[in-house]
């Protein structure tokens, strides 16, 4: 019933089948967007055909076929269509012209802004314009910058770096799943901003208005983290937030809160039909009240930036309106279906978007398991029944999102279920108090109150998710869950649902088949990492890494400068450190290690059968010995050049590595040289990851 009930369920599982197929099959990548466009089309035509001529029930599946095959071609064609859409290949001559497509983002070096580029001026259309990841070196005139404007510019477009060692996030194919295939640097002397403006953007009006509330928040006696937080929280505006603040919502497991989602789009929706349901009394009252609703509804989602959670939940909330104005009745689970087909319609990549996974698992987490658990406890008093229902929705959710947030940030928040009932409650009167206070904020008096009310509000969510944060074991780290386990997970969840609250019991088999398969998995990868005997030289750009790792032992020696910058070495090392199950083992390459698990002294290192040499970038003393002595790779690291004949002298090698310390220019010429004297080079860099198996 479920499936046959609901048409939007298996619209979406179609298209969503051919979404999958083109992003991850290469045979399906390379078909021509009119060959899908063609199938899909004839597959349309046959379903009417089939519809109208073959009235027999035993031929209704022809029909159902073909109107799934159009739905699964529809999003292989539309998929790819996206894909070759950042596939621009942009010129590097003369000055080019772009649209500020983001409203930029200060750091400390650089203004970061996504730009869709033009070769044929600003005021003129262009068949294919094309979207990179700009970096304007900072100053006063690229501080200025506003989504919407057009600048001139010249410059070398580079593609964005490739994921170069195991498990690190892959940053090309993040911006790859926004339509962006190119980064740009712009020096101060190498851009000016255009006169023209576009006069179609819907969002710049709504960004320049955004800016203008930022500003009202300080002059109404915000600053710190309360501002911080309070411009997250109302306006999506998150890029303010000092990184301590944010991993202190994420240990208390209420991170969602500082991202515009469906709560913010939900509370919005509550206030505002609170507000206006005088209109009720009026004879045409319901239709301008529902209308003033999808209007400030949407005006609250431009404001935010349209991010794919707020996209969702007023894509849902609209839907909602609309069929209570026609007074027809709704299914949620097909509600929430037909959000989701309606927007992977305009943009496929948005299901590889972490919030939008998020999103859509905790609200399906909410459908599905709310109201069996409410139901089972009822309560005579109001507040009991309120907190109960809250603790529910809070545990719901979470059994929807769990699974996918521990794949993408290893990690569960322990205290989740407290936090969450706080902070629902706050949240409520911190979106309360700051709409009231930017409604009012030309009143002098009345904002300097509401700011007052807001900064206490604020303040006080600080406080409590700072104090959970901090509470022993407040979170579980170091979690890792591949896709595989994940769906297992879900199945799982969904076969207990169904055995307790059906009281299926012939389910029972399956739950145990369920759990002794995710057990198995697991225990087959605890043994796989206990026999493991691995050693890892990381590429990392100017730095030196290289990992020892023998069961869940291991040694990775770095060099000081990468030590010190502990987010460059966590970056490139922390996922595959997770997934071999390794504690935080770091020691300084240039010191002695002599451990269970390696041998390193004097730039020597022994692992199980592989030698290495680490070469020493200040070392430039090789003597000639008669019995050199015999290693499996050279590590080549340092900048300064010591030609390889030299290290020939002392030391007998076969291949040599150069890493990620070593300069382009210089690595060119020593490939060269290594070549000319018969030894293997590998460039991580080029190649990624040198990984050896040491047993």
């Amino acid at each position: 019933m479920f499936w046959q009930d609901r048409p939007f369920v298996r619209i979406l599982f179609f298209f969503l089948t051919g979404i999958f197929l083109a992003y991850y099959l290469p045979i399906f990548q390379n078909l021509p967007l009119i060959f899908c466009t063609v199938t899909s089309t004839a597959f349309l035509l046959l379903s009417l055909l089939f519809t109208l001529f073959l009235k027999s029930y035993r031929y209704r599946w022809l029909s159902g076929f073909t109107i799934y095959g159009t739905l699964v071609f529809a999003g292989m064609g539309l998929t790819n269509l996206h894909l070759k859409q950042s596939n621009a290949i942009p010129s590097d001559s003369g000055f080019l012209s772009g649209e500020v497509l983001t409203e930029p983002q200060t750091t400390n070096k650089s203004v970061k802004l996504i730009l869709s580029v033009s070769e044929e001026g600003a005021s003129q259309s262009q068949s294919a314009p094309f979207k990179v990841m700009a970096y304007f070196e900072k100053d006063s005139a690229s501080k200025t910058l506003h989504l919407g404007d057009f600048v001139a510019f010249e410059g070398r477009f580079q593609e964005p770096a490739k994921a170069l060692n195991p498990g690190e996030f892959d940053f090309r194919n993040y911006l790859r799943n926004q339509g962006i295939n190119y980064m740009l640097f712009v020096k101060k002397h190498q851009w000016k901003k255009l006169t023209y403006k576009s006069p179609f953007n819907l969002k710049a009006p709504f960004a320049s208005w955004r800016n203008f509330l930022l500003t009202t928040l300080r002059k109404n006696g915000l600053k710190g983290d309360e501002f911080q937080v309070a411009a997250a929280i109302l306006l999506g505006y998150d890029q303010l937030l000092e990184p301590e603040v944010h991993q202190n919502y994420v240990a208390a497991g209420v991170v969602h809160i500082l991202c515009v989602s469906g709560m913010h789009v939900g509370i919005i929706f509550l206030v505002l039909n609170f507000l206006l349901g005088f209109l009720n009394r009026f004879s045409h009252g319901k239709r301008i009240k529902n209308i003033l609703l999808l209007l400030f509804i949407w005006c609250y989602a431009l404001l935010t930036g349209l991010a794919p959670s707020v996209l969702r939940a007023s894509v849902m909330v609209s839907f909602f309106i609309v069929a209570n104005a026609l007074e027809r009745e709704y299914d949620n689970y097909n509600l929430l279906a037909a959000s989701a087909f309606l927007l992977l319609i305009f943009n496929p990549l948005l299901i590889f978007n972490v919030g939008f996974q998020l999103s859509y698992a905790a609200v399906l987490g909410i459908l599905l398991f709310y109201f069996p658990i409410y139901s089972r406890v009822y309560f005579k008093y109001k507040f009991p029944d309120v907190l109960w229902a809250a603790l529910v929705v809070s545990f719901s959710a979470e059994l929807g999102v769990f699974p996918i947030a521990i794949h993408y940030f290893h990690l569960f928040p322990v205290y989740f279920l407290i936090t969450n009932l706080l902070v629902f409650a706050l949240s409520y009167l911190i979106l309360s108090s700051g709409m009231a206070l930017l409604v009012f904020s030309w009143i002098p008096e009345v904002s300097k109150v509401l700011g007052f009310i807001l900064n206490v509000f604020i303040e006080s969510l600080n406080r409590i998710v700072d104090f959970v944060a901090h509470l022993p074991q407040s979170q579980i780290q170091d979690l890792f869950l591949p896709w595989s386990r994940v769906w297992i997970i879900y199945l799982l969840i969904v076969l207990t649902y169904l055995l307790f609250v059906n009281k299926k019991i012939r389910l029972l088999l399956p739950v145990l088949a369920v759990s002794l398969l995710f057990m198995s998995l697991h225990t087959f990868r605890t043994y796989q990492s206990l026999k493991q005997e691995k050693l890892v030289v990381y590429a990392l750009p100017y730095h030196t890494a290289i990992d020892f790792i023998q069961g869940n032992k291991h040694e990775l020696l770095a060099d000081s400068s990468a030590l010190k910058s502990g987010e460059t070495l966590n970056y490139h090392t922390e996922e595959f450190r997770i997934e071999n199950r390794l504690e935080k083992q770091f020691a300084v390459l240039e010191q002695t290690k002599i451990s269970p698990v390696v041998f390193y002294d004097g730039g020597f290192a022994k692992f199980g059968k592989t030698r290495l040499f680490i070469l020493n970038p200040k070392e430039n003393q090789f003597p000639e010995l008669d019995k050199k002595i015999e290693v499996d790779y050279l590590i080549y690291r340092g900048s300064r050049k010591i030609p390889l004949e030299d290290i020939m002298k002392s030391v007998s090698f076969k291949k040599v590595v150069f890493d990620g310390s070593v300069s382009p220019y210089r690595e060119k010429v020593l490939i060269k040289d290594s070549k000319n004297l018969h030894l293997k080079p590998v460039s991580l860099l080029e190649s990624g990851a040198l990984i050896v198996d040491g047993r």
